[in-house]
């Protein structure tokens, strides 16, 4: 019996804590906001202007509004692989003296090597695919 009453005893000072706690919030977190409030002149607000504030404000909105945009991003990406790609090399290519290849004289085996220039001074090239 004692027992009892004193478990009564707790939770009347556990539910007056409560109590005394959410009045102190309503009473003194009125003018408290964690979020941007919106200054609407007159007494109440029309459904309209509860749905266009909520689109605005709530952060699952936002982030489905970023989604959309990267999907969106990605579809033109890969739809631009569809199109037509063009591409172009050009090269230049000087020899500012010859190249020379020595070659033994085929007359004359035992004799001197002779130097043969070969290839070309300029050599360009252009390549579209």
């Amino acid at each position: 019996m004692k027992f009892e009453t004193n478990i009564k005893r707790e939770l009347l000072k556990t539910l007056k804590g409560i109590l005394i706690s959410w009045i102190s919030v309503f009473y003194t977190g009125h003018g408290l906001n964690a979020q941007n409030t919106v200054n609407y002149t007159g007494d109440s607000l029309t459904v309209n202007d509860c749905i266009r504030y909520a689109m605005q404000n709530q952060p699952l909105v936002k982030q489905l509004k970023l989604d959309e945009e990267i999907t969106q991003q990605n579809i033109r990406i890969a739809l631009a692989d569809w199109l037509p790609q063009i591409n172009s090399t050009v090269g230049a290519q000087h020899y500012l003296k010859q190249p020379v290849s020595i070659f033994p004289d085929f007359t004359n085996p035992s004799g001197p090597k002779i130097a043969v220039t070969t290839g070309v001074l300029n050599n360009s090239n252009i390549n579209f695919t």
